[in-house]
């Protein structure tokens, strides 16, 4: 039988019996797994590169320093969290049911069927253009996290709401944002995911004796000029497969079948299908890798991060798919990573006006309107026009119509 090496479990004769190397990592704590100390780590095995300071480079960026800030997307409490939503579906209740009223036929109607409007802008910023995203593997490692630029974000929503409110009604610009900030997040946060792939390779790789930069290296491109690997068709494969994991996170927000979120998160996704084909080289070859094909793309991306054509490929699909590059295998959980909101003053105002808990918002857990009654009435369309294909009546129209 193996010992069961459970905190409580280490007396000083089992110490002795499993050995050194047990004791020590038992001696380090439950906090040393806290992330600061892998950076730490890092700094010290020279796997971090300096990268100048954020902050005061904000000119060079195109933007006026001097007007722009940055407030941190910080988690609110249960109470806080409840408060805001009380009062904030107080303040927009009788707007929302008006909207309610007006468009529920609409809206029913492009559950169906959406098409895209002839005329729609195709000039689509990419995410990263609207948020960026700093590795902990360049210095300062204090300033690493996602930085969404709130100006581009209303920006790009106003172009959306001009594009597709007045033909389609499950769009208003208060969810159009929000779509917006869900998928330019999450963007962001894959590219998080592949920094921790190559960090948690880069910890094995050193347990052997064999440090290698893999993810400083992975960022200079080194894998092109490595034997049998070279450079990606669909280059860089990164954004590619971090736009095919923001459209696919989605299903996070349209988990009811029925529902107006599930309409508009449907509809939503096919506005980003029609964009991806004008964005730059690698952002629009997400059609590739979205739903199950992202599996794929992810382990052509380890392959790229270990430099290696010897991965046995079923090997890095089975390790994709359910160990790295996907969000579970991020170093800190969604609402917990340093995201800063930047922009003019009068650009964080109007945000937080129309998405006051930003961080909720992007992890699902704060949504701009109640649709409790949309839903209901959505729910009833769907079951009376299921009843009506089991009635004879339609069964007989139906033989006809097969007939002629």
């Amino acid at each position: 039988m193996q010992p069961h090496f459970s905190a409580a479990a280490f007396e000083p004769d089992l110490l002795a019996a499993v050995g050194p190397v047990y004791e020590h990592i038992h001696a380090f704590g439950n906090d040393a797994h806290a992330l600061p100390a892998c950076l730490r780590w890092l700094e010290d095995k020279h796997l971090t590169a300096p990268q100048s300071a954020y902050w005061p480079t904000l000119d060079e960026r195109g933007l006026d320093f001097d007007l722009v800030v940055g407030l941190p997307m910080e988690r609110k409490s249960r109470a806080d969290l409840d408060a805001i939503k009380k009062q904030f579906h107080q303040a927009n209740q009788s707007r929302i049911a008006d909207w309610e009223n007006s468009a529920r036929e609409a809206i029913w109607n492009e559950r169906k069927k959406l098409v895209l409007p002839p005329l729609f802008d195709r000039n689509k910023m990419p995410a990263d253009a609207m948020a960026f995203y700093r590795p902990f593997h360049l210095t300062p490692s204090s300033e690493w996290g996602i930085y969404l630029y709130a100006d581009r974000l209303l920006r790009y929503a106003s172009l959306l709401d001009r594009a597709f409110a007045p033909r389609l009604r499950a769009f208003r610009f208060d969810t159009l944002l929000t779509c917006v900030l869900f998928e330019v997040f999450h963007h962001e946060f894959f590219h998080h995911i592949v920094e921790c792939a190559a960090t948690t390779a880069e910890v094995l790789f050193a347990s052997t004796g064999k440090c290698r930069p893999l993810y400083l290296d992975y960022l200079r491109h080194s894998y092109e000029h490595k034997e049998r690997v070279g450079p990606h068709p669909h280059k860089p494969l990164e954004e590619a497969l971090a736009n095919a994991y923001a459209y696919n996170s989605f299903s996070f927000i349209s988990r009811v079948k029925v529902g107006y979120k599930n309409i508009l998160v449907k509809n939503y996704q096919k506005v980003l299908r029609g964009y991806w084909p004008h964005e730059p080289p690698g952002y629009h070859h997400a059609e590739n890798y979205i739903q199950s094909a992202y599996v794929s793309g992810a382990a052509q991306l380890l392959t790229m991060i270990v430099a290696s054509a010897d991965l046995d490929p079923g090997a890095a699909l089975l390790i994709s798919r359910h160990v790295l590059l996907n969000g579970n295998s991020a170093f800190l959980p969604k609402p917990d990573i340093p995201t800063y909101l930047v922009g003019s003053p009068e650009a964080l105002e109007t945000f937080h006006d129309i998405i006051p808990a930003p961080n909720e918002t992007y992890t699902s857990l704060f949504w701009p309107a109640d649709t409790t009654a949309l839903d209901k009435y959505l729910l009833d369309r769907a079951k009376v026009e299921q009843n009506a294909k089991k009635s004879p009546v339609a069964n007989t129209r139906r033989a006809q119509s097969s007939e002629t």
